[in-house]
C-alpha cells in the first residue's frame, strides 16, 4: 500500500531524512516514532505529496507519486485521510457545515441528505449530533480530533489515514476515545493506518509494528517483541523515560 524506497528529503541545507525505505501493507497500522524534530511529521507530507523527496522513490498502490503529474497525484490524495495535531478546523464553520465540507461543495446531494451523513458520521466517531450546530471551540481538545476524523472520512471515504500526534494535549479518558476510535476503522474499515507520535505509551495501543526516526534515520521498523530486544543505543535511549516510569508502576510487561 505504501512504500518509501531509500527516500532522501532536506529544507535548504539541513537534511530532513536521510535514506529512508519502509513498507507498509493494505489494510496494517503503524506507528512512527521519534523526538520532536526527527522528521516523522515530514514523512506524512511526503505520503500527501505536499512535498516531494531530494531522491528516492515513494509507492501508493504500487504508483511512484514523485514522478506523476499533478491531476493524477490530485487523484491518489482522494484516497487519502489525514488528522492534523490541532484537528485543522474551519474555526468559523459548524462542526456540521466542517463535517459536511466536501459534500457541500462537491457533492450532488440535497441538504436533507448531507445533514444525515453528517449526522451517521457523528455517531460512527462517537459524538452525539446535538453538537452539529456548535463551533469546534465550544468542543473539548478530543471532541475536536474526532471531528476532525470524521470530515475525513465523509471527504474521501480514505483508504489510507495519516495521523500527526492525535493524542497529545489530551486527558487519558480522550485519549483512550481516540486511540479506540483508530483501531477500530482498522478493524471495521480495513482503512491502513500511519500514526506519528512521540507518546510510546499510546503507540502501544495503536499498532503492533513501529518505526522509529532519529535525526531523519530510520534506526528500527520492526514487532514489538523486536523492539522490546531491540539493542540500537538511539533506541534504547528513546525508550528509556517509559521504561522507567512503568517499571515505577509495574503494569506493563512487553517493553
Amino acid at each position: 500500500m505504501i512504500e518509501f524506497r531509500n527516500v532522501n528529503f532536506s529544507y535548504g541545507d539541513k537534511q530532513i531524512l536521510k535514506d529512508v525505505s519502509f513498507f507498509v501493507p493494505d489494510g496494517e497500522s503503524r506507528v512512527i516514532m521519534g523526538h520532536s524534530g526527527s522528521g516523522k511529521s515530514t514523512i506524512l507530507r511526503l505520503i500527501l505529496g505536499l512535498i516531494g523527496p531530494d531522491s528516492g522513490d515513494i509507492l501508493i498502490d504500487d504508483q511512484n507519486i514523485c514522478r506523476m503529474k499533478v491531476k493524477d497525484l490530485r487523484e491518489i490524495r482522494k484516497r487519502i485521510g489525514m488528522v492534523f495535531q490541532d484537528g485543522a478546523l474551519f474555526d468559523s464553520l459548524t462542526v456540521g457545515e466542517n463535517i459536511g465540507y466536501y459534500l457541500l461543495e462537491y457533492a450532488r446531494f440535497g441538504l436533507p441528505e448531507i445533514e444525515r451523513r453528517v449526522a451517521e458520521m457523528l455517531g460512527f466517531v462517537g459524538l452525539d449530533d446535538e453538537i452539529m450546530d456548535h463551533l469546534p471551540d465550544e468542543l473539548s481538545g478530543g471532541m475536536q480530533r474526532r471531528v476532525a476524523i470524521g470530515r475525513a472520512l465523509i471527504s474521501t471515504d480514505p483508504k489510507i489515514m495519516l495521523y500527526d500526534e492525535p493524542t497529545t494535549g489530551l486527558d487519558p479518558s480522550m485519549t483512550s476515545n481516540i486511540t479506540s476510535l483508530i483501531n477500530r476503522l482498522v478493524e471495521v474499515k480495513h482503512v491502513t493506518s500511519i500514526v506519528v507520535t512521540h507518546q510510546i505509551a499510546d503507540a502501544f495501543e495503536l499498532a503492533n509494528k513501529f518505526i522509529v526516526i532519529d535525526h531523519g534515520q530510520l534506526i528500527f521498523d520492526g514487532s514489538i517483541a523486536q523492539l522490546r530486544n531491540c539493542e540500537d543505543e538511539r533506541v534504547v535511549d528513546f525508550l528509556r523515560p517509559f521504561r522507567e516510569s512503568v517499571a515505577n508502576v509495574k503494569k506493563i510487561d512487553f517493553i
